[in-house]
């Protein structure tokens, strides 16, 4: 299972990158992830003690808990690449800036946390994840609206509101998913569950990344239909741009061109910008699905037991 699960990782992680099955290795690897990880689960299904029991996900609860935590490892890992690629490519952040972004998602988190079990045994932990989920849905949704001046001052609402969500989801959610489970299943159940969410998280990047660059193809092209050297607007931003960098010292023929190259970049920049935004869409579907599965599970019976 560890070649098959390391191959598929592999194969999300840098397929975009490397041209998907076009390069060779990614071909080697897809073959033997589709391979093993089917052998895998033929063999945990018939098994009479399987190392990870498979069988689990038939159980109502854990499996669509699992696949709710699928859905927040995908949001988790696609947030955390989009964010700074976005502040780095469109915005031209640095490390430290992203940085100074990104902990607005984090800060409010220690403050919200501690109080998470207590509130877990007053209200239905269903309604507490659904809750979550949908705050870091909408915090995504706040994202997919972005305009080329979108820096780190107008992301701060939806950090604040995405560090809202969290808390109030990981927890719940893994003792709601895992209630009813006995001792002896506990061990498997928490493996497979874990694994599902890093599995989770890898697609998301994979997916984030290659929406990014497919999207930003896409509206590149769209845009640039619509640029034309008889609309007056390009006209004038094409001698506004000449006439400043003539004025720097360049030449005619030299401040044309810097000028259309400038127009080139402005709209690559918005079309990033409209390509994160289509990426922020995505991850906020998968969370609104993922908050939607809590309606179909069960109550547990009892108190849920919260890990430590």
């Amino acid at each position: 299972m560890a070649i098959g699960l390391g191959c598929l990782i592999y194969v999300l992680e840098e397929g975009q990158r490397k041209d998907w099955l076009g390069y060779e290795p990614i071909r080697i690897c897809t073959a033997l992830a589709a391979v093993s990880l089917t052998f895998f689960v033929i063999r945990e299904g018939l098994a009479k003690f399987p190392l990870i029991n498979m069988r689990l996900l038939a159980q109502r609860n854990f499996g669509l808990g699992t696949l709710a935590n699928v859905a927040l490892g995908f949001a988790l890992y696609g947030t955390v690449y989009l964010l700074p690629i976005y502040l780095a490519i469109v915005q031209g952040y640095s490390a430290w800036q992203i940085g100074q972004v990104l902990i607005w998602s984090g800060l409010p988190q220690l403050a919200i946390t501690p109080f998470v079990p207590a509130l877990m045994k007053r209200i239905d932990a269903r309604v507490i994840v659904g809750f979550g989920m949908s705050m870091f849905a909408i915090s995504c949704a706040m994202n997919a609206f972005m305009s080329h001046d979108y820096a780190g001052e107008q992301l701060i609402a939806s950090m604040l509101v995405r560090a809202l969500g969290l808390p109030f989801i990981i927890t719940p959610l893994s003792a709601l998913t895992t209630a009813g489970i006995s001792a002896e299943e506990a061990g498997s159940a928490s493996a497979t569950f874990n694994m599902m969410r890093n599995l989770g998280g890898s697609i998301g990047t994979a997916l984030a990344s290659t929406l990014v660059t497919q999207r930003e193809q896409f509206h590149s092209f769209r845009l640039l239909e619509r640029v034309s050297d008889s609309d007056p607007q390009v006209q004038n931003f094409l001698a506004d741009a000449s006439h400043k960098l003539l004025h720097s010292g360049a030449s005619t023929w030299a401040a044309h061109q810097q000028a259309l190259q400038v127009l080139a970049t402005q709209v690559r920049n918005e079309a990033f910008v409209m390509a994160f935004n289509d990426a922020f869409a995505c991850v906020a579907l998968v969370l609104f699905a993922g908050a939607l599965l809590m309606i179909l599970m069960k109550k547990p019976q009892g108190e849920l037991q919260v890990s430590e």
